[in-house]
């Protein structure tokens, strides 16, 4: 029986000596190297400013979401981030935004300190892992970038952040309806266009505190405004001797019917220039397609010579924007 157990024990001490051999040669050529993944390299440039920088962000980020093709399983990417010196709240939601649909890559952080800071306090590090997949540090700033759903859950936190934004610049916790439904009606357009195989998770929303303001953005990786407007067949002509961005800006002037022929979805993108015409917010930036439209001064509008996939909003709320509205609604019940 002894003799049948030191047999036994030997043979299993074999059959593990293999396979632990079997394990080894797999990550191993026939030159017993280690075996080292193929890597593609998309480094950003010094300005990833997407506001003030807009065509070079925009080519950047559709580089880094195309530039291993079919081949990302194989290849992995790597993100180079050091020559940074100027991040905006929107790029680094853009950039966010597309590294969620690609995978297996790992990245840097800018050399310059004051670059590094906003990335670490931006909200960016709060989805991402480090190199041996444990979970960033919590930023202690009370700037985030978040997923925004459907659900009451999901509607609620929107609430609560911008409540939490009027009491950043008043003092005092208040809700604040016009951005409130901005975001609403932003969201159910971006549901329902954007990325129709994952439709409830298809963008992303940043908020970043600001000395005297907030600065909120928000992007999908969808089909873009201009894709998904139903035209009628004199819209159709009319459109071919226009460009791109005056066929934006009639879109939020009410102009088409909605390629859902939903009415309600009709109303989305003139109430939103509605907010910004009675001054409740600032800056309204929106990048769709090979247009930007800035909704709060029309000379900063243009045309662009990339294409951007999917759609961007920007915007910001100061606390003159937030008694406007107060007084105007008080003037009114009265």
């Amino acid at each position: 029986m002894r003799l049948r157990r030191k047999a036994k024990a030997k043979a299993k001490a074999r059959n593990k000596n293999r396979r632990k051999r079997q394990r080894t040669e797999s990550y191993h050529d026939s030159d017993r190297r280690p075996y080292i993944k193929p890597r593609e390299t998309a480094s950003l440039s010094s300005d990833f400013r997407i506001i003030e920088n807009t065509e070079t962000v925009i080519r950047e980020l559709n580089y880094v979401l195309t530039c291993r093709g079919k081949r990302q399983n194989e290849t992995l990417l790597y993100l180079n981030i050091s020559r940074v010196v100027s991040f905006d709240l929107g790029s680094l939601t853009c950039l966010l935004s597309t590294l969620r649909f690609t995978h297996n890559y790992i990245g840097n952080e800018p050399s310059n300190a004051s670059c590094k800071k906003y990335f670490e306090e931006s909200g960016f590090l709060d989805w991402m892992h480090s190199l041996d997949g444990r979970r960033f540090p919590k930023s202690s700033s009370h700037n985030l970038i978040f997923e925004k759903g459907v659900d009451k859950t999901s509607n609620a936190k929107v609430g609560q952040e911008i409540r939490k934004a009027i009491k950043y610049l008043t003092g005092k916790e208040n809700t604040f309806p016009p951005v409130y439904s901005v975001i609403q009606e932003i969201c159910p357009n971006s549901i329902e266009h954007a990325n129709i195989k994952d439709k409830d998770r298809n963008w992303l929303m940043g908020i970043r505190y600001e000395p005297d303001k907030v600065c909120f953005a928000m992007v999908d990786k969808g089909q873009g405004i201009l894709k998904t407007l139903k035209k009628k067949p004199v819209q159709v002509f009319g459109d071919a001797f226009s460009d791109d961005l005056s066929i934006l800006l009639r879109a939020f002037g009410k102009k088409y019917q909605s390629a859902s022929d939903d009415d309600n979805r009709n109303k989305g993108l003139p109430r939103i220039k509605s907010v910004c015409d009675d001054g409740y917010v600032n800056n309204m930036t929106v990048i769709t397609n090979s247009s930007l439209l800035n909704l709060s001064d029309s000379t900063r509008s243009k045309r662009l010579g990339a294409e951007f996939a999917g759609t961007f909003y920007y915007w910001e709320i100061t606390k003159e924007n937030y008694y406007r509205w107060k007084n105007k609604t008080k003037n009114s019940s009265v």
